[in-house]
């Protein structure tokens, strides 16, 4: 989870990293089916 009373650049790298990561799970997710 992110916490949003961080400094902005942690928020931008937390942010960033959900979403990496969220890419590669629902690849993975495609690649089940």
């Amino acid at each position: 989870m992110c916490v949003l009373n961080e400094k902005s650049v942690k928020v931008q790298r937390c942010i960033f990293m959900r979403a990496f990561y969220t890419r590669i799970n629902i690849k993975r997710k495609i690649k089940m089916l």
